[in-house]
């Protein structure tokens, strides 16, 4: 009655009172576990889930296999306190996350012709809170090769970060972020204060075992400035497509063959450009595969991380080249 009212409180209380006379059922356990996590209990929420994964196989009506899943994946999420991503892309930003953002040096080149990599490690002090978590994070982030052999490569482009995103609301995936960057090392990188703020939404981006194939949907949006150096930008990146799991029902390695549309701008492209006028914004269409393996994962977790290997080929439709051509990503994601 209390969780129909909308008294989240009072319903835990219940659950608890009633849990400490006659053990709950695996249905009011389920229920309890997600009013746990709505009044940010992350530990009972944890502790009542894992209850109803052991009672499955005693229970008259056990969960289907991706009811069983979907729990294991909240134990999962809500259990997490760090997180470590590793990107390396040729050409192109990461696609989701506020992990990628268009680099500063002194070099003024602006070629999209690069091998990058982005490396970040995160934590949640306050938890999951129902998805409406705080994190801290460092990132790494270098050029490693580029064509133009103006830019900085190597040691001189090598560039740290510290800062700190939130997400305020449980069911809407907004991002707002702000951190310093900062050289490091003998770089030419230039420090800056970077504000950013992500939207992103998807469909069918998780692992399904209850099926060979399914739709998949993924959209993303991000709009930053540096501060100090007055630079706006703005990346997106929509792919749309079928997931199949290879091998069959079940399997760990998935691939994405999809569609993808991409729009940015960079004001710094723009003030820079020489030698006539620059828009600044680009954007293509293309096509792309992606194939993922999802690893690390036990009784009373869906697998927490992933290893994936994407590669697009788009055309330009407006603005600078740098829309066109092919685009890859190597993500490690712990």
């Amino acid at each position: 009655d209390s969780v129909r009212a909308g008294d989240d409180e009072a319903a835990h209380a219940a659950f608890r009172r009633a849990d400490a006379i006659t053990r709950l059922a695996p249905a009011a356990a389920q229920d309890a576990a997600y009013n746990a996590m709505r009044v940010h209990k992350d530990d009972e929420a944890v502790a009542y889930f894992k209850r109803v994964i052991e009672a499955q196989a005693t229970t008259e009506s056990p969960m289907s296999a991706q009811q069983l899943f979907d729990t294991r994946r909240a134990v999962g999420d809500i259990s997490r306190t760090m997180g470590l991503t590793s990107t390396t892309s040729y050409r192109g930003n990461s696609s989701s996350g506020l992990s990628a953002a268009p680099g500063t040096s002194n070099s003024g080149s602006q070629s999209n012709d690069q091998l990058q990599n982005s490396t970040e490690l995160s934590w949640r002090p306050l938890g999951y809170r129902n998805a409406r978590f705080v994190e801290l994070y460092g990132r790494v982030t270098d050029t490693l090769w580029s064509k133009n052999s103006d830019s900085d490569t190597g040691a001189d482009a090598l560039q740290g970060a510290l800062g700190v995103r939130i997400k305020p609301f449980s069911s809407i995936n907004i991002m707002a972020a702000f951190e310093r960057t900062f050289p490091l090392g003998s770089s030419n990188v230039e420090g800056d204060w970077l504000a950013r703020l992500g939207y992103g939404s998807s469909i069918g981006t998780d692992l399904r075992v209850d099926a060979p194939s399914w739709w998949t949907s993924q959209l993303y949006a991000e709009v930053g400035q540096y501060i100090n150096d007055e630079r706006n930008y703005f990346n997106s990146e929509w792919q749309v497509g079928r997931s199949y799991a290879i091998g069959g029902t079940g399997s760990r390695w998935v691939a994405f063959p999809h569609v993808v549309a991409a729009i940015d701008y960079d004001s710094k492209m723009k003030s820079e450009a020489g030698g006539g006028f620059s828009s600044g914004d680009a954007g293509g269409v293309g096509i792309g595969n992606k194939v993922r393996y999802w690893f690390r994962e036990d009784a009373y977790n869906a697998p927490r991380s992933y290893v994936d290997l994407s590669l697009q080929y788009r055309a330009r439709v407006f603005g600078e080249d740098r829309a066109k051509g092919v685009l890859a990503r190597l993500t490690y994601s712990y």
